[in-house]
């Protein structure tokens, strides 16, 4: 990632091959902060491309990142743009994350000829980007199903439960899964260790019942993630990934078996 002034950096642009798009600075980080955290790979994972995508369709943006364990959705309409794609990388969207302008709006040009993106800040950024001809990953099939069971609970007060649920989890190197089980308007968090078990349960508006596994490291990083003092679980069986909608994000973990 470099910085250009410019004047300099505008005279090697032709605005005719390259392609636009305008966004809210204060979204933009929005939509890293919320992307970040689930974009390096996990044990075992090797993605195409790592880091977070841009994908343009329909007048709308969807935001895409993930581990191989987790993704993340975001969407924002913007208007009348062309359809693109590209990817910025992990250690750029880190960075960028922390950049602040006076300048309300960010225009990000792309420039198609030297494969890269220019972030205009009152002055170039630079930034190294893959263009997303090959498909980041299908997160159309993923995202957009039909769940058999949802969920309504307390954001506060599932964090707590599982943030108790990961303390017990926690066999020493080894990581043990949680169980939630949702059936009668009650959520309830199972775990247990050599030394002790968790049995925890709190009240929630609940579509259907079904009892799944969590690693619970993971479930917790993705509640972080969320703003709204509810969430909801959107779930289908006990093989199917989890959903955790919160407004124009989505969020999506796979089980363990237990």
């Amino acid at each position: 990632m470099a910085r250009n002034s410019c004047g300099k950096l505008s005279e090697n642009i032709n605005a005719g091959s390259n392609n636009e798009l305008m966004l809210e600075q204060e979204r933009f980080r929005e939509i890293l902060t919320k992307t970040v955290p689930f974009a390096a790979p996990t044990v075992g994972y090797r993605p195409q491309y790592n880091g977070v995508l841009f994908d343009i369709k329909n007048e709308t943006l969807h935001n895409v990142s993930t581990d191989g364990k987790r993704m993340a959705h975001i969407t924002t309409p913007v208007g009348t743009y062309g359809n693109m794609s590209f990817v910025i990388t992990l250690p750029a969207a880190k960075e960028l994350c922390r950049i602040e302008s006076e300048n309300p709006l960010l225009r990000i040009v792309v420039d198609n000829t030297n494969m890269r993106l220019l972030l205009d800040y009152s002055e170039f950024i630079v930034v190294a980007s893959t263009f997303n001809e090959n498909g980041y990953v299908k997160y159309d099939n993923m995202m957009n199903r039909e769940s058999d069971i949802t969920a309504t609970v307390k954001r506060a007060e599932f964090m707590q439960m599982i943030e108790r649920g990961k303390f017990v989890s926690e066999q020493g190197k080894t990581k043990v899964p949680v169980t939630l089980e949702l059936k009668d308007d009650v959520l309830k968090c199972n775990g247990r260790n050599i030394r002790c078990q968790l049995k925890d349960e709190i009240d929630a508006d609940i579509a259907g019942n079904i009892k799944i596994g969590f690693n619970a490291d993971f479930l917790m990083d993705m509640i972080k993630t969320i703003r709204s003092d509810n969430v909801v679980l959107e779930l289908k069986s006990q093989k199917d990934a989890l959903i955790i909608k919160d407004g124009d994000t989505e969020l999506l973990l796979l089980p363990v078996i237990v």
